[in-house]
């Protein structure tokens, strides 16, 4: 299965549960209207508080005639069912509504609700400046933005999760434990398992269920405050056959709510089992280290106390979120959102005994080693495979990442001079990494760039700038973007002002000589496509087209645009335009094909962004077939097709194209 099914699947769950949902609803609604219809038939004269039209009479046990309660004329009152239903819809669907409002800002929310401090870019202790290497080589190796990072610092378990919509708002959490108490390796496992549950698109899952089981939670508060309330205000309320009957309704609504509560979690359990198995799976692909994570897991299993255990009150509604369990127990086995342990470790490591003493003496040695000293800076660092191969198979590389990838990602960061990734930390000093990497090789563009930063940035972005404009130039080119991808990381944490004004200054600088080359369209679309969406000026795309006639324009566009600007042949542009048209069978291909400008190329993959999974898969190997049919790759052509596949919320690994230019 890849990307682009596991994107259909999690839609076709997303129907599933909105399914269940609307039939969990109905249930509620008629469950509370018969046990209110049941409470006024025992409080035969309280019924008019319901229906002042109703009248009970106690001689004949009927209503308004009826011949008896048990008559199926009684069973149905309209108007108190619509008074039932309206008040039960009200609580449940706000109470959902609410909480996937709150939930709607990202993977930070969540993050911050489980006690959560966000870890922020050149800071830390050695624990937390190991995490974020991690953290950020397995977000180059995916092809992802760098999620932001939360460390759990008053759990001492070993413990962590993802949780986000898309991977534009995805947050990674640690427990303090787990950072103090894996190795790098076991860390790297458990960090790969995360970016699984990200590029599965796990979390999204994750947020919509816990979201909607809130709303059937609300129901279950409502009956109790009911039964509360009344019981301690109305004692003395005595009428018909046993006084006050909101007490009653309250309990039984109460117990309505927590059944409807146990069904939506048996959902939930039964979900989140498969994903987590997966995730394993997935985890032991991408780093080619099944022991990692095994030994990760073990160490948990060896924390005979405390294992994945979560003390924030918060950790039952969020306990589907976690790689262990976080200590939320049910007794019923049925009921667990994990796996059982041992399975899950005798799936990676089969030799596993069930014997958990070394990992218990290895938590007794536990220390964290100092970050290893930067590797020396390459010219170009080695690719993992060839290029064409790599782009000629552009789709089936969405969201693989592997082995050789994170390897590669590792020798690629590497590469990047110390003073350029740790001004790429800091919020301040990012902006002038960005500017400094868009400075033009041209004497004259370049002092007119630097005549406007001069103007428009803050002085101490500009000194930065200055300091930095050097080093970003001895940068090795494959390394730009993954540079570009830690400042942008750090540049979330602006403030709103002044990430408007970088944005302002950042277009200005790349339109200063009147065109906007295949390396500035690359940049400037990832940068400010991220950006835009963390600080609310862009929505996440839904998806609009299914059928290739649908944006069979946007697509001509796109083919026409890798294929002319990446010759000056004419006929081997229109070679490499049917050769690319011919991946999508969509009939004959345009006879009035051509490239459109750059700045034209937004709109169209604005559009093409709201395509359905497999259309985009479509796409995308349409676009790697054109781009490598004249035989080789350029840098230019290699960024380009990974800034298409990020526009369209398709995250690429890097792959290091053949330099002819």
């Amino acid at each position: 299965m890849n990307f682009f099914d596991y994107q259909d699947r999690a839609r076709v769950w997303t129907r599933w549960l909105v399914g269940l949902y609307l039939l969990a609803v109905i249930g509620i609604v008629l469950a509370v209207y018969g046990a209110t219809l049941a409470t006024v038939a025992h409080y035969g004269p309280a019924v008019h508080r319901f229906r002042p039209s109703v009248r009970y009479h106690a001689d004949s046990g009927t209503w308004d005639g009826a011949s008896s309660t048990a008559d199926s004329a009684s069973l149905w009152h309209p108007e108190l069912f619509l008074w039932c239903a309206g008040i039960t819809l009200v609580i449940l669907l706000s109470g959902s509504a609410y909480k996937m409002a709150a939930l709607a800002g990202g993977g930070g929310v969540v993050a911050r609700l489980m006690g959560g401090t966000p870890l922020p870019p050149g800071g830390g202790d050695a624990a937390e400046q190991r995490l974020r290497n991690v953290v950020e080589e397995m977000a180059i190796a995916s092809g992802t933005p760098v999620p932001e990072i939360f460390v759990l610092q008053e759990e001492s378990s070993i413990n962590a999760f993802a949780s986000g919509h898309t991977t534009h708002d995805a947050a990674i959490a640690v427990t303090r434990g787990a950072m103090e108490n894996l190795s790098r390796d076991e860390l790297q496992g458990v960090i790969a398992h995360e970016f699984s549950h990200i590029l599965n698109g796990d979390m999204r899952m994750n947020v919509r269920l816990m979201g909607l089981l809130h709303g059937i939670l609300m129901i279950a508060l409502a009956g109790y405050y009911l039964m509360r309330v009344t019981a301690s205000s109305g004692s003395s309320d005595r009428r018909g056959k046993g006084g006050n009957p909101l007490p009653l309704l309250g309990l039984a609504i109460m117990v309505i709510g927590y059944i409807g509560v146990f069904f939506a979690n048996l959902i939930k359990a039964a979900i989140g089992r498969e994903r987590e198995y997966l995730a394993d799976a997935s985890a032991a692909q991408f780093t080619r280290n099944p022991l990692g994570l095994a030994h990760a897991l073990t160490k948990i299993g060896a924390l005979a106390q405390t294992g994945g255990r979560i003390a924030a009150p918060e950790a039952a509604q969020t306990s589907h979120f976690f790689i262990a369990d976080p200590g939320v127990h049910t007794w019923l086995s049925f009921m667990d959102t994990h796996p059982p342990l041992l399975a899950r470790i005798n799936r990676l490591d089969p030799t596993f005994t069930g014997d958990f003493a070394e990992a218990r003496h290895d938590l007794r040695s536990a220390a964290v080693p100092p970050p290893l000293p930067d590797a020396p800076a390459t010219s170009q660092p080695a690719a993992p495979a060839s290029a064409r191969a790599q782009v000629s198979g552009l789709a089936d590389r969405v969201g693989a990442t592997d082995f050789q990838s994170v390897a590669y990602a590792a020798t690629l960061l590497d590469a990047i001079p110390q003073p350029c990734r740790q001004a790429a930390a800091h919020a301040d000093d990012a902006q002038g990494v960005i500017f400094a990497l868009l400075l033009s090789s041209r004497p004259d563009i370049r002092q007119r760039q630097m005549a406007l930063l001069a103007r428009q940035a803050p002085a101490n972005v500009y000194a930065k700038m200055s300091f930095l404009e050097s080093q970003c130039a001895a940068v090795p080119a494959a390394s730009r973007l993954p540079l570009a991808d830690l400042a942008v990381s750090a540049l979330r944490y602006l403030e709103p002002d002044e990430y408007r004004a970088f944005r302002d200054t950042l277009l200005a600088l790349v339109a200063a000589d009147g065109e906007v080359d295949l390396q500035e369209f690359t940049l400037l679309h990832m940068v400010g496509r991220r950006l835009d969406r963390a600080f609310g000026l862009a929505a996440a795309p839904r998806v609009r087209f299914t059928t290739l006639a649908a944006v069979r324009d946007d697509v001509s566009a796109l083919l026409a645009t890798l294929a002319w600007r990446g010759t000056n042949d004419d006929t081997a542009a229109a070679t490499a335009f049917q050769c690319g048209w011919n991946v999508l069978d969509g009939g004959d291909a345009p006879t009035d094909a051509a490239a459109c400008p750059l700045t034209e190329l937004d709109d169209h993959l604005n559009r093409l962004a709201e395509a359905a999974p497999q259309l985009k898969a479509r796409i995308l190997a349409a676009c790697g077939a054109c781009v490598a049919a004249d035989g080789h790759t350029t840098l230019a052509e290699a960024e380009t097709l990974r800034a298409i596949a990020d526009a369209l919320d398709c995250p690429v690994p890097p792959f290091a194209p053949d330099i002819v230019e």
